[in-house]
């Protein structure tokens, strides 16, 4: 391959080497999307440009501190603030899970999810029983969702209801985990 010739077979490979860390690198994005991880994310980009913008500029000194930080901060600083992301990495991936797209129970559990949530609201609306029901999405709640406590049970409309009934406990519950 060094003197140009190129066959059909090592493009193939070269496209499917590529398609995969494309897809590897996009669910771990996803993975993250949503994290306080991302923001760590755009840190660690902002002090590659630091140290691309040292060489550029010659700034010599700038350029070997922000290298050392990068040496021997970066791989230890990697792993431990990723350390929930990378941790949830590797449970999905040996669940499976990590390369497949949402299944049909997923599904069916997300739409009885939101089948016992309208039924609660409904109910507690008509005793006007107030209720903050706050849903995960594209922002992480994890920080809101670890001073609670965890429940661990089914959500029902039942369950639901009774968390808001007043003179319960403050329970949280991490909708479809």
């Amino acid at each position: 391959m060094l003197n140009g010739d190129w066959n059909l077979l090592d493009l193939l490979k070269v496209a499917v080497d590529i398609t995969i860390v494309w897809y590897v690198l996009y669910k771990l994005l996803m993975l993250i999307r949503g994290t306080k991880a991302i923001q760590l994310l755009k840190g660690i980009f902002v002090v590659i440009l630091i140290y691309l913008a040292s060489v550029l500029f010659e700034l010599s000194t700038v350029r070997i501190l922000i290298w050392q930080v990068i040496m021997w901060g970066g791989p230890l600083g990697i792993i431990i603030l990723f350390q929930p992301e990378l941790r949830r990495a590797l449970e999905q991936l040996g669940r499976g899970s990590f390369f497949s797209r949402n299944s049909t129970s997923e599904e069916e559990e997300l739409n009885q999810s939101i089948q016992s949530i309208a039924e609660s609201c409904k109910y507690m609306g008509k005793r006007r029983i107030g209720a903050l029901i706050t849903i995960e999405r594209e922002s992480a709640m994890g920080d809101y969702i670890s001073t609670g406590i965890p429940i661990n049970g089914k959500l029902t409309n039942q369950l639901l209801t009774n968390i808001f009934i007043p003179n319960t406990p403050p329970y949280t519950m991490e909708l479809l985990s």
